[in-house]
């Protein structure tokens, strides 16, 4: 039997999921206002209760998103899609497996694609838990890490979304998912923990505060972005 590595959570999911939830809310609307989804794509949201926010969105617009091909593991965002009068325009496909509360997910142990094709996920939005200055993100639970990088070898696009509390050193017990790299002419590029060869474009998406009491760790961040124009060129989106 696979022993499983389990993070003990100090806050539950239902507050989880309204903590900084005007953050969580701008992030969502930023990929909507910007025109990050398009009809037919295939997506994938990430556990975690940004996500929740993001399919609120996606489901809100469907008169222009739809159709849309969705993988999941967030239960949550079942429960919104169960909710729709108009679901019949989504093809939502839950990957399933051990449920983790804390998350209010499934691990998606043992799932695989239905095709060996080295493409199937259009854009993935995923989850940072956290991501340091190193731009190295961190997952909590080694179950939820592993359907993370299966996604992202996955996938065309990464897109993490997150608001910007997330930018700080990872508790004990963490593990890598992998590393965001900035290329040559500054545009930021992913890769999967020790798979150093395959990169995949990416974007950060952040929710922030209005005003300028951000932490240290953020600023320093904002500053390393800015300096070297990945906020100019929208490879870092601050909404």
């Amino acid at each position: 039997m696979t022993k499983l590595h389990i993070f003990s959570p100090d806050v539950s999911w239902q507050a989880r999921i309204h903590k900084n939830s005007d953050l969580k809310e701008a992030a969502a609307k930023a990929v909507i206002e910007r025109n990050i989804i398009s009809r037919y794509d295939h997506i994938y949201l990430d556990c975690g209760s940004t996500f929740v926010y993001l399919a609120k969105e996606i489901f809100a617009s469907y008169d222009k998103l739809s159709p849309l091909t969705i993988y999941t593991t967030n239960a949550s965002i079942l429960s919104e899609y169960m909710a729709l009068e108009h679901r019949d325009l989504f093809n939502f496909i839950l990957i399933g497996g051990r449920y983790v509360p804390h998350h209010d997910a499934f691990d998606g142990k043992g799932f695989e694609f239905e095709t060996q094709s080295e493409v199937i996920i259009d854009k993935a939005f995923i989850g940072v838990c956290p991501i340091n200055l190193k731009l190295i993100v961190y997952g909590s639970i080694s179950d939820v890490i592993t359907i993370k990088q299966k996604v992202i070898n996955k996938s065309s696009e990464i897109y993490f979304l997150c608001d910007e509390n997330k930018f700080h050193e990872p508790p004990l017990g963490s593990r890598i998912v992998g590393k965001v790299d900035c290329t040559i002419d500054n545009t930021l590029n992913f890769f999967v923990d020790h798979d150093k060869v395959k990169s995949i474009p990416t974007r950060i998406i952040v929710g922030m505060k209005d005003d300028s009491d951000h932490s240290k760790e953020f600023n320093e961040f904002l500053q390393m972005a800015n300096s070297i124009g990945l906020i100019t060129n929208n490879s870092v989106i601050l909404a």
